[in-house]
């Protein structure tokens, strides 16, 4: 990201040296479209890293969820007393293609329309998924990514 500034940086100067030859009401035109196309790069600069700040953030959850998992037995958890706590049963296989979008979407991964039908969003949404869970990236949502993601299925929320 901080190529880009530098080179977006550089393109500026290039363009404001240029308009050194300009009357001056162009130049003032110019420099406002070069303010206002750079307001918009600077917006989407800021959303990436807030997307991935956000992913990170997804990621780590995922990532403590799963040690606190292996962390404890199930006696052990038993022992601890967390009174807030409700333990949560995840089916080992999902029962639709649907149930995953769902799971997806409430995992904060856009998986495109839950319609039920496994697309390139869906599968990106399941491959995003799997990277920041630490999984093989792989579109499959077997017993590991199930195991996972059906964590943030709704029936599993509600409960």
């Amino acid at each position: 990201m901080e190529r880009r500034i530098t080179v977006l940086a550089g393109v500026v100067a290039l363009a404001l040296t240029g308009c050194n030859a300009m009357s001056g009401s162009k130049r003032a035109s110019l420099y406002q479209s070069e303010i206002d196309r750079l307001s918009a790069e600077k917006s989407i600069l800021e959303r990436e890293v807030r997307d991935e700040k956000t992913r990170r953030e997804r990621a780590e959850a995922i990532v403590l969820a799963d040690r606190a998992d292996r962390t404890y037995s199930h006696e052990e958890t038993a022992a601890i007393s967390q009174p807030e706590t409700i333990e949560v049963k995840v089916s080992a296989k999902p029962k639709s293609v649907k149930e995953i979008q769902q799971a997806l979407a409430s995992a904060g991964y856009e998986p495109g329309p839950v319609d039920g039908k496994m697309g390139r969003k869906t599968r990106e949404a399941i491959r995003r998924f799997q990277k920041d869970a630490g999984l093989k990236a792989d579109g499959v949502v077997g017993s590991a990514t199930w195991g996972k993601l059906g964590r943030f299925t709704q029936a599993s929320a509600s409960k």
